[in-house]
């Protein structure tokens, strides 16, 4: 007897603690919704910064021959070179001498196509003047810059001069090499000393390549190029800032020389980044204290007014600007002096959002 005695004592102490825990259960409040039991809660404060949405992103650029120019009609032999490769032509320039004669290059809507006399009329007399404007032989423009004068034929005589025609009033065409525009970087040059004169329409000097189009791609396969529609983004690289057709992803025309200034000549693409125009201003948490429910809602939980000697919470709704490295950036929802719960899916009996 006394040994069955001992087993039912030995069965009562093990079912005591158990019968303790059932009656805790059974009385403990099941409905004090927002309110922590268990683990212990994080606190934390948002954090306000700038969203830039910044993404890194590859310019392929494609670039196009450079410009060109041309001899006018020569003929005789090139008895001096006065560029040479990497040099900048300006207005104006001495490019070579043929037969003893320079020869000037001049950036100007169009080339010289006729000789011009005293009493010559046109618009290209009016390229005239500004020529002998820009070289210094007039100092300023004539009433009539259409109308070669006495004038003008005698600066004209006196800019034969310079270049080595002697006793000339006559402009003559062949002494100027047109540019598209200055000042013209010289690439190539095919002009040699002591060669017979480049005959007309020649290549005599060749620019730079020039870049065509700057085109984005994202810097990542895995990581594809995301654009809010309707938010303005630019391009940055370094300190500049490029505007791009978000629809095309190419860098707008009026933008590509200054984007070329900002590259190797010739790269087939650079890195950039891509950000937002105007910056949002966003309050950070930690991810984890962002939750949702079945229909897709969002919610963050704050404390709230204590219930009955506890801790509570409740949920806000909220938007976000996105999420990167276990951070999300809240537009709307909290505010700077919120305490938020950075865990909410362990402290809470349901975390979901209402």
């Amino acid at each position: 007897m006394r040994y069955r005695s001992n087993i039912w004592l030995a069965i009562g102490a093990l079912l005591a603690p158990l019968a303790f825990l059932i009656a805790v259960r059974i009385w403990t409040d099941d409905d004090l919704e927002g309110v922590t039991f268990d683990a212990e809660p994080l606190i934390v404060t948002p954090t306000q910064r700038q969203v830039r949405d910044q993404q890194r992103v590859k310019v392929v650029l494609e670039w196009k021959e450079g410009a060109v120019l041309r001899a006018p009609g020569w003929s005789g032999l090139v008895t001096a070179v006065y560029v040479e490769p990497g040099a900048e032509i300006t207005q104006g320039q001495r490019i070579v001498a043929i037969d003893g004669v320079d020869r000037v290059a001049f950036a100007r809507p169009s080339p010289f196509h006729r000789m011009l006399a005293s009493g010559a009329k046109g618009a290209d007399v009016s390229l005239l003047h500004d020529l002998l404007l820009t070289m210094g032989f007039i100092e300023a423009l004539p009433t009539d810059p259409e109308f070669v004068s006495f004038a003008t034929s005698l600066a004209v005589e006196e800019f034969n001069t310079s270049l080595g025609i002697a006793s000339s009033n006559v402009f003559d065409p062949a002494v100027v090499i047109w540019m598209p525009f200055a000042p013209f970087l010289v690439a190539t040059l095919n002009v040699e000393l002591g060669a017979a004169a480049p005959g007309a329409n020649s290549v005599i000097v060749t620019g730079t390549p020039a870049l065509a189009s700057g085109r984005l791609e994202a810097a990542s396969p895995v990581e594809p190029i995301a654009l809010d529609r309707g938010v303005p983004y630019v391009v940055l690289k370094g300190d500049t800032r490029l505007d791009f057709d978000p629809e095309t992803l190419t860098v707008k025309v009026e933008e590509v020389s200054a984007l070329a200034d900002l590259v190797t000549p010739l790269a087939d693409r650079t890195d950039a980044l891509v950000e937002r125009e105007t910056p949002l201003r966003a309050l950070a948490v930690p991810a984890t204290a962002i939750v949702t429910n079945a229909a897709g809602n969002l919610c963050a939980w704050v404390v709230d007014a204590p219930n009955n000697g506890r801790t509570a919470y409740k949920a806000v709704p909220v938007t976000l600007a996105g999420s990167r490295s276990g951070v999300t950036d809240v537009l709307s929802g909290l505010g700077p002096t919120h305490q938020v719960l950075a865990n909410p899916s362990d402290v809470l009996d349901d975390a979901r959002c209402p």
